[in-house]
């Protein structure tokens, strides 16, 4: 995923400059900002010494609720080119280790996930959904509720973790449509691709739109 992960990372110093040229560096910038973009009011009264503190507070979550659109702006910016960088990182890992590890056998699946043995496709559908919904929810948490990221990876990470010891042994845990996408294309195995594209779309797509609602409560 050497595609993937270079577009994280310059997004993520884009995503950090975005953050701070939006958000209010300190009070004293926020009394500046409330005074500039009011001028009917002090055309009409005239403070001493500070707005009133319900004129505060207002212009603060004016600020907040500019900055949460920006960043859903962004986010929706990125969409494209996120799925793109995974979708042609998986492909390039899988077809790198067809021409690596040369001829091989047919049933050789090149890590491929699989379902289980009498795992039904709609039960592997729902397992992946699942799996992929519980991922991308905890990291949503974690990255507005935990502020450093050697701890954001600890609680992913583990979650990552727990999710393949539970569903690992039905479906292979794949939890991401590109990494299942590319071995299934090399290996020439694209059994129950659906399954991987499905569940995992569907488990994003409700993730991330439930925590979006949930936030504008």
């Amino acid at each position: 995923m050497f595609l993937g992960t270079t577009w994280y990372v310059l997004a993520g110093s884009h995503w950090s400059h975005l953050n701070h040229s939006n958000g209010l560096v300190s009070r004293h910038k926020g009394h500046t900002d409330s005074h500039n973009r009011l001028p009917h009011l002090r055309s009409h009264r005239c403070y001493t010494h500070s707005p009133p503190r319900k004129i505060l507070r207002r212009d603060y979550q004016s600020s907040i609720d500019r900055r949460s659109r920006n960043s859903w702006i962004a986010e929706e910016r990125l969409f494209l080119p996120l799925l793109i960088s995974q979708t042609l990182g998986g492909l390039l890992a899988g077809f790198t280790l067809r021409f690596v590890l040369g001829p091989v056998d047919p049933g050789t699946r090149l890590g491929s996930t699989t379902l289980a043995v009498g795992l039904s496709p709609i039960m592997g559908v729902l397992l992946e959904a699942i799996g992929t919904f519980t991922m991308a929810t905890s990291a949503l948490i974690v990255s507005t509720k935990i502020k450093t990221r050697r701890n954001q990876a600890i609680l992913v990470g583990a979650t990552l973790f727990i999710l393949i010891l539970l569903i690992g042994p039905f479906t292979g845990a794949g939890f991401n449509p590109a990494r299942s996408l590319g071995p299934a294309l090399a290996s020439g195995n694209p059994d129950n691709l659906y399954v991987y594209l499905a569940g995992p779309m569907m488990g994003a797509s409700t993730a991330g739109l439930l925590f979006r609602r949930v936030r504008k409560l």
